[in-house]
């Protein structure tokens, strides 16, 4: 049982992580302030939309379940946790007994979520699991059982938590009153095993063959696979032949991690860069998220290799008038630092003053505090961001302010804050704050879109909605489009006006083809433009 036991000080030099350790008796404390039944209600539905429940399964079968989940959810968020290793012996009664019983499908949905757990106490593998969970999307604590290398399939299987998204099909949980020998009054997930199949560095499953057995029957397992060798399916190896091919495995493990890891991080790099070439104009934009995230890469290297590391503010302010793509941008840039690894969630929180901003007094911080943990590991986006200030007596709207200046510095490593707006009203907006405008040193001008540009767009929308333009269409919009951009760029909204005048081009169309049913149901003319 050595994996019980770690050298916290070594973790923590060689890997930068800091452990703590929790008595159960917590979760005891928070799950008895779990009272919000919307929330419990919610939670018992992801757990049966994530999980077969075996005899069939209802909110009310599972709700005591997913009250512990959501005790366990918030135990994480609020201890900031980015793993999990836990062991109990087995001796628990009453209460303690029922939280040992919700273990195994609390820590499954935390898996689900992207926090590793593993069981007997194993750092090692939690590390594992969360490593595996990020670079390829599944992590799971399993063990070999049978292997056939002829028919390259294999048995795995573990009793416990696991990872859903492993599965091709929703994984059975079966409920048993006792699980492992482990006493106590609760319901408890079954162990479920699941086929794999080995080829060529990947391993894919066979979901069809799923099999769920009651724990601590392991006598059914070995008739089962019996069972299969007689049938030619599955030959049984004993022990001593697993440990000699058990080099082999290992070789096979790295071909697959080695496989995985180019394919994997540089396809999502790939896909970002194929979806930021796609948008059309922009180009120094373009060109500054390419820097920023070539800087950071750079930076990672240099951590790597044991050099200082300059801190890179990712901080950002976007200015330009309406329907210049800064919400566009804003969310590929999300999607970029994570495909390399400077976010862990990638998501774009987007948010207006009415979000921040609360109606009474003490209602402010903790409604901007609200927003600003949604949008951890991820990207927020304050568009309009200068209606936040409103002058000297908007005492809410500063409040807010201090408070996400507090947030920026609470949480630099893991938010990145875009504020959004017109250039004149956000250099206002910078100097309600003395420590905002430091805070946020990359300033971004997006210009106005050319008429030629609009056109673009306009065919771009067009053909993803199934309609393609007359060539004869060309010039009389991009005329058009240069003309309504001097005139008012701002208030005509400028990729917004591409949209809304192929809207209008295609209600026309639609008449016109009531009175010509030959018409082209595809083909846009110049005539189904209302071009004033």
């Amino acid at each position: 049982m050595m994996d019980l036991y770690i050298d916290e000080t070594n973790l923590y030099n060689r890997m930068f992580l800091y452990t703590k350790q929790f008595d159960w008796e917590k979760m005891w404390a928070i799950a008895d302030d779990i009272t919000d039944e919307d929330a419990i209600r919610a939670k018992a539905q992801d757990i049966l939309d994530t999980f077969e429940i075996e005899g069939g399964g209802t909110i009310e079968k599972v709700w005591d379940m997913a009250k512990y989940v959501v005790a366990f959810e918030k135990w994480v968020k609020d201890e900031h946790l980015g793993l999990i290793a836990s062991h109990y012996d087995g001796f628990a009664q009453g209460k303690a007994g029922v939280l040992d019983s919700m273990l195994i499908p609390a820590f499954s949905m935390l898996i689900k979520q992207g926090t590793a757990c593993a069981v007997e106490g194993d750092m090692k593998v939690a590390m594992a699991m969360s490593i595996l969970k990020t670079i390829s999307g599944t992590g799971q604590l399993s063990e070999m059982y049978s292997i056939d290398f002829n028919d390259d399939i294999c048995i795995i299987g573990h009793s416990g938590s696991g990872d859903a998204d492993i599965s091709a099909k929703k994984p059975t949980m079966k409920i048993v009153k006792v699980f492992h020998g482990k006493t106590g009054g609760g319901l408890r997930g079954g162990v479920s095993y699941v086929f794999l199949k080995f080829s060529a560095a990947r391993l894919t499953f066979f979901p069809e063959t799923d099999y769920t057995i009651p724990s601590g029957q392991r006598r059914e397992y070995r008739k089962y696979t019996e069972l299969q060798a007689r049938a030619g399916r599955m030959p049984h190896l004993d022990m001593g032949k697993i440990l000699q091919m058990l080099p082999d495995l290992a070789v096979l493990a790295a071909m697959y991690l080695l496989a995985l890891l180019p394919q994997q991080y540089r396809g999502d790099v790939d896909a970002v860069e194929a979806e930021l070439d796609g948008i059309i104009g922009l180009d120094e934009i373009k060109s500054y998220v390419r820097d920023i995230a070539k800087n950071v890469q750079a930076q990672q290297r240099r951590k790597a290799q044991g050099l200082k590391v300059a801190e890179v503010n990712m901080h950002m302010i976007f200015t330009g008038n309406p329907g210049t793509g800064k919400t566009t941008i804003a969310r590929i840039l999300a999607k970029y630092l994570k495909a390399i690894g400077a976010l862990r969630g990638g998501q774009l929180v987007e948010v207006t003053r009415a979000d921040l901003v609360g109606r009474y007094v003490g209602h402010t911080a903790p409604l901007t505090n609200s927003v600003i943990q949604s949008a951890l590991g991820g990207v927020l986006f304050i568009d309009e961001a200068y209606a936040l200030y409103r002058g000297g007596e908007d005492s809410f709207g500063l409040e807010a302010i201090d408070t996400l200046v507090k947030g920026i510095e609470d949480h630099r490593d893991d938010l990145v804050v875009i504020l959004a707006g017109y250039t004149k009203e956000m250099q206002l907006f910078l100097s309600a704050n003395s420590g905002l405008a430091s805070r946020f040193p990359n300033q971004i001008e997006f210009p106005d879109y050319t008429g030629a540009e609009l056109y673009k767009i306009l065919c771009s929308i067009a053909r993803s909605k199934g309609y393609t333009l007359d060539a004869a269409c060309e010039l009389p919009l991009v005329t058009y489009f240069d003309r309504k951009q001097a005139e008012d760029a701002a208030t005509n909204g400028n990729g917004r006006m591409a949209r809304n005048t192929l809207e209008k081009a295609i209600l026309n169309q639609s008449k016109r083809l009531v009175a010509d049913p030959d018409a082209s149901l595809e083909l846009l003319v110049v005539g189904d433009f209302e071009l004033e």
